[in-house]
């Protein structure tokens, strides 16, 4: 039995995605505007609405709740539901930094709880294929994953609220959100580097975020970059010595071009664009269980730390 908390585009992908799930029903919403959490109940059967996080919290009919809000109340909302006994899968980035990512794994164990950052791109079918096919490609000496998409104006701001992108504080956030996703991927596919170097263009509401993250490791060069301000226009790849791949969407893999020489191979994966029920597949899995959830705890950890080198970087660079 699910609760969201937060009521805007990615908590509406979420029910679509899992509403006609097999052991999914949401029992309750909480938004701290009551018309929007009484808006979002609506054509959604029998489903309560709160305002109140408290409340929310100690309601009986929730096992666990998916976090959709701004990061700036990931972590209060995360530690609120696991200390009334709630199971929690938050959007990613986790937390605002690596202390509260920490803290929050460490009220989960308190708890006996599970804790989820929601990276939906792991889990996807074409991510896993993609790392099988990996394993042709020899010794990886290079990775570029890249989220580089332009949004609409006013579209950078998670609140209307907020001061404009040229805010340091508002800025390291937005960095944080649109690198999180191909950081974890990183992560995933090639584990902890051994040095991160970063450099970030900070912006405004018009014109969004842009940046890059080097990641060094023992044998390999991992590169990170991200954009709200523009488009890619190649894909992300992954080279190595004995053959180079191209991924047309880490977010949600569907397509791979591998060249070998002057050979060319293109695999294609038919998956829907809503990736949100695999990764609550494995998360209702991790809670029904009470394992799984380890491995993806440290990718999580080790994420958190490279955002966080990156953020002090692209901060101390731009004043």
């Amino acid at each position: 039995r699910f609760g969201i908390a937060g009521t805007g585009d990615q908590a509406e992908k979420f029910y679509q995605a899992n509403h006609f799930g097999r052991g999914f029903e949401l029992t309750a919403v909480y938004d701290q505007d009551e018309k929007k959490a009484s808006e979002f109940t609506i054509r959604k059967g029998q489903v309560k609405s709160y305002d109140d996080l408290e409340a929310f919290a100690a309601c009986e009919d929730i096992d666990a709740v998916y976090i959709s809000g701004p990061i700036c109340d990931h972590y209060s909302q995360a530690s609120t539901l696991m200390k009334a006994g709630k199971h929690v899968l938050c959007q990613a980035p986790l937390a605002a930094d690596l202390q509260q990512t920490e803290e929050l794994f460490r009220i989960a164990e308190e708890e006996n709880v599970i804790l989820l950052e929601a990276v939906p791109a792991l889990y996807t079918t074409g991510f896993k294929k993609m790392t099988g096919y990996m394993r042709s490609l020899g010794t990886v000496r290079r990775a570029t994953l890249q989220t580089c998409s332009r949004l609409k104006a006013g579209k950078h701001i998670e609140r209307d609220t907020v001061p404009a992108l040229s805010d340091p504080e508002i800025s390291g956030a937005e960095h944080r959100k649109l690198c999180v996703c191909p950081t974890a991927c990183m992560v995933r596919l090639f584990g902890k580097p051994s040095q991160v170097l970063a450099a970030g263009i900070p912006g405004d509401e018009n014109s969004g975020v842009t940046g890059t993250v080097i990641l060094k490791y023992d044998t390999m060069i991992g590169e990170l970059l991200y954009s709200s301000s523009a488009n890619a226009a190649v894909p992300s790849q992954i080279q190595g010595e004995e053959a180079s791949m191209l991924i047309r969407e880490i977010e949600n893999v569907k397509d791979l071009r591998i060249f070998r020489g002057s050979v060319n191979q293109t695999i294609h994966f038919e998956q829907s664009d809503n990736t949100f029920l695999p990764v609550t597949a494995v998360f209702m899995k991790m809670v029904r269980t009470g394992t799984g959830w380890e491995q993806a705890k440290e990718d999580t950890l080790t994420a958190a730390d490279i955002l966080d080198k990156a953020e002090f970087q692209i901060r101390r660079t731009s004043l």
